[in-house]
């Protein structure tokens, strides 16, 4: 287990239909001194209200439960995610349907366990 190859356990998989309900920005919370200009605390969250659910896997105990809304905050790198789940945010339309799935992991890279819930897809319905 390195941070070059970590331990990943898969606590559970999301795969909805969803509508994309807009962008919202989150405010600095002025925690530095470089708050609120300089920081770069402000971010973009793309949000996502959950349809219905077309995949949902728990194998264990730990995994998130089914979620009503769906959250892709700009600012935040995440482990695992591709880098054009973000660049697809930026032409979604408010009030289309999507397939939005995403991961709940449990990733150890030897010198730090957390967890990371990449995105996996965003693709317009038909």
């Amino acid at each position: 287990m390195t941070e070059e190859n970590p331990k990943i356990d898969v606590l559970s998989i999301h795969e909805t239909v969803s509508e994309f309900i807009g962008v919202r920005q989150i405010l600095c919370k002025f925690k530095t001194a470089l708050c609120p200009d300089r920081c770069g605390h402000c971010a973009d969250v793309y949000t996502f209200k959950v349809l219905e659910y077309t995949k949902y896997e728990k194998p264990g105990e730990y995994g998130d439960d089914q979620q009503k809304e769906l959250h892709i905050n700009t600012k935040e790198h995440v482990f695992g995610q591709d880098p054009s789940i973000l660049e697809k945010c930026k032409h979604l339309e408010e009030g289309k349907k999507y397939r939005v799935c995403y991961k709940h992991l449990y990733v150890d890279d030897g010198s730090n366990a957390r967890p990371e819930r990449p995105f996996t897809e965003i693709s317009p319905i038909n």
